[in-house]
């Protein structure tokens, strides 16, 4: 294979594109689930709350916040542990977000082109780990278990009766 080590679209490949941008759409519903999360055990209005949230530097951060606050919180009404799990079951998605959105994508230029690989810098160069294909079919099934997880989440901060 010979690749472009920079590419800055991904021309051709819309399929990937369009998985990409639900991707973004469901970890945003994600983390707007969480900042309601954050208001709710922190009894803050929801505006302090997203203030708050975003004002915590990584994802890592405002999780670990969150769960931190759960065991103070007086809630009589909440399933606490129902809710945990469920935070910690939407942020143990985040690492394989992350390598979409943090390292880097080349394409396999070679015969006129192919495939599409983001580069996994904490693999040992030449390794063949090294590359990790990206199909849209995988971003599509990781946008709904976030979009999944996040409505399990949110049924547990406002439950219908």
């Amino acid at each position: 294979m010979s690749f472009v080590m920079t590419i800055d679209h991904l021309g051709g490949h819309d399929d990937i594109a369009l998985a990409l941008g639900n991707m973004i759409v469901a970890w945003s519903g994600a983390e707007a689930t969480l900042v309601h999360a954050m208001a709710i055990v922190g009894s803050l209005d929801i505006n302090q709350a997203n203030s708050g949230f975003y004002r915590i530097p990584t994802f890592e951060s405002r999780v670990k916040f969150i769960l931190a606050m759960i065991p103070d919180w007086e809630a009589s009404t909440y399933d606490k542990p129902a809710i945990i799990k469920a935070i910690d079951a939407i942020s143990g998605l985040a690492s394989t977000r992350n390598s979409w959105v943090h390292n880097s994508w080349v394409a396999d230029v070679s015969l006129g082109g192919g495939g599409i690989f983001v580069v996994n810098a904490r693999v040992p160069r030449g390794s063949q780990n090294q590359l990790k294909p990206v199909k849209a079919h995988d971003i599509r099934h990781h946008a709904e278990t976030v979009i999944s997880r996040t409505k399990i989440l949110y049924g547990l901060l406002f439950p219908q009766p």
